[in-house]
């Protein structure tokens, strides 16, 4: 029975840095705000790349010059008075990036003042409106993921309600006749998925012609209501093809077709910090915690975020019940592309704990990355039709459409190499389409198994 709601966000950094008033600071020379507006570009530029490195090895470089390990530069550049960035890693913030001013020497006001860039960007205070916005901010986004939450269950109550009538003639009376109450971990998933995340009942509508209505009677519990307390309902033409079951079985468990895979990182060590320490972890926070565990050892370096940038959203119902929420580009439940909404776990699955398989062998790795590479393609291809359909024109590289991306960083492949982007013209030299290619595990032309090209066109075809 769902009481209590906790829940959590990855602690957004605020402030950090102590910067000396207006009024006391020395005047800065044109020379040096320059050099500082240069040294916070290419600082830009580092985080950008140490955002790639994340993403593809789970965890920050321990050292500035990782990034040489992944071809993401050939050599690492300076700030504008020709000095070394300092860079150290953060439980709190991922990672710190320094530059240590016209002097050259930690702290310092004006010129000579500290510029420090993390996983958040740049490290600044903000002011006490800037902390109510973000807080309204996050209140918002905590309320659009308990509505990706209800969706999801709505779903799965509605195909239990489909089976009933396609079992017993007709439709449930009340939606607890759907309940199963066997002792099965599939079945408990699916009898969770009956309480909203406010801690009530969805209800169940019959309809005319032989359709139905799954109602959620939103943040209030009481039907009607605006904003929050605004009803949310489903029906069985949103269920038929909402409801496709997202997961196939292997050796070291289940594995999403849409999958979120920084999402599924932090379930996992969420898991892992049940196993070890006998509770969920309260906030997302705990995970970077050293000294909880039996060993004494944090179970994560840092937090990742989605693809966006942004914080997911962590929701605990009970003991034994979480969910991690990516609410996409727009920050709202529900959207497709850009927009659309990940959860892990999925309501109603059961997903195996990774701890129960050995590590799988190097060439499953190698065919995850293919899948990566796939969606990647596929997300590079939507940008270069959006171009099409602003400009009348196709871009001539994918450097025309960087803006389009997280960053303006145009991603690398899975195995750090850049995608191609090659126009399809016909006989007449009229340009017809597009492909966008990676170049597979070996980085070269052609090839065969994990080595293979893999190429998407306009038209959003897989070869």
């Amino acid at each position: 029975m769902r009481g209590i709601l906790i829940i959590g966000f990855a602690v957004l950094a605020l402030c950090g840095a102590s910067l000396a008033l207006a009024q006391d600071a020395p005047a800065i020379n044109r020379a040096d705000r320059g050099r500082i507006r240069d040294s916070k570009e290419t600082m830009r530029t580092l985080a950008d790349e140490l955002r790639l490195y994340q993403q593809m090895r789970d965890e920050y470089p321990a050292q500035l010059k990782g990034l040489l390990d992944l071809n993401l530069r050939e050599a690492l550049p300076k700030d504008a008075w020709d000095r070394d960035f300092g860079y150290e890693l953060s439980a709190e913030k991922g990672y710190r990036l320094t530059c240590f001013g016209a002097d050259g020497k930690k702290g310092g006001a004006g010129a000579d003042a500290d510029i420090i860039w993390t996983r958040d960007g740049e490290l600044r205070e903000l002011s006490t409106n800037e902390l109510a916005a973000l807080e309204r901010q996050r209140q918002e986004a905590r309320f659009q993921a308990h509505r990706v939450v209800a969706q999801k269950e709505m779903v799965v109550v509605g195909v239990a309600a489909v089976a009933h009538r396609r079992d017993k003639g007709a439709w449930p009376t009340e939606l607890k006749e759907l309940r199963t109450k066997a002792e099965t971990d599939e079945a408990k998933a699916v009898d969770a998925c009956f309480t909203d995340p406010w801690g009530n009942p969805y209800v169940f509508r019959a309809l005319p012609n032989e359709n139905f209505a799954i109602i959620c009677w939103g943040a209030d519990g009481k039907e009607g209501g605006t904003d929050h307390d605004a009803d949310f309902v489903i029906t069985e033409k949103e269920v038929r093809p909402a409801y496709v079951r997202r997961a196939r079985w292997s050796r070291w468990g289940m594995r999403n077709v849409n999958l979120d895979w920084q999402a599924h990182q932090i379930a996992d060590s969420v898991r892992q910090f049940k196993k070890k320490v006998g509770r969920l972890p309260t906030q997302l926070d705990e995970l970077l915690v050293p000294g909880l565990t039996p060993d004494g050892n944090a179970i994560r370096r840092n937090i990742p975020r989605d693809r966006y940038g942004k914080e997911y959203a962590y929701l605990v119902y009970g003991p034994d019940e979480f969910f991690v929420v990516g609410l996409g580009k727009d920050m709202i439940q529900g959207g497709t592309g850009e927009n659309a909404d990940s959860i892990t776990p999925e309501p109603g699955a059961v997903e195996r704990d990774y701890d129960e398989f050995e590590a799988p062998p190097q060439e499953d790795q190698d065919a995850l990355r293919v899948e990566v590479a796939q969606e990647q393609a596929l997300d590079i291809a939507d940008k270069v039709a959006a171009h099409k359909a602003e400009h009348g024109t196709w871009p001539d590289s994918l450097e025309a459409v960087k803006a389009r991306f997280p960053g303006e960083v145009v991603p690398l492949d899975p195995w750090g190499n850049a995608f191609v982007l090659e126009l399809v013209k016909d006989a007449n030299g009229e340009v017809t389409g597009f492909t966008v290619t990676s170049r597979g595990r070996d980085g070269a032309v052609g090839g065969a198994g994990h080595d293979a090209d893999i190429v998407v066109n306009d038209k959003k075809e897989v070869k």
